[in-house]
């Protein structure tokens, strides 16, 4: 492997990228291996904001209990990316 290539829900303007969990643990691990990543996302998902949090947990509804915790978003460091390309360039 000589590069990876991600996608993104958001890029923040910290450089932070907002993606589906798991993203964050795999360009850890790709770094680790001196693999360039390379984020692929659409112009429109630049965001203004700032990422504090390193998961984002949304709620759901569960049979046992009246909402259900679950990580569907995590940040990926701008530490770990090399690259964002958009359709600007």
């Amino acid at each position: 492997v000589s590069k990876v290539f991600i996608g993104g829900i958001s890029m923040m303007n910290n450089g932070y990228l907002v993606s589906k969990s798991g993203t964050a643990s795999i360009c850890c691990w790709v770094k680790s291996k001196m693999i360039p990543v390379v984020v692929c996302i659409e112009s429109y998902k630049f965001s203004k904001k700032a990422v504090v949090h390193s998961l984002i947990v949304s709620e759901g509804r569960s049979e046992h209990n009246n909402t259900l915790n679950s990580a569907h978003y995590d940040i990926t460091s701008n530490n770990y990316i090399d690259m964002v390309i958009c359709e600007m360039g």
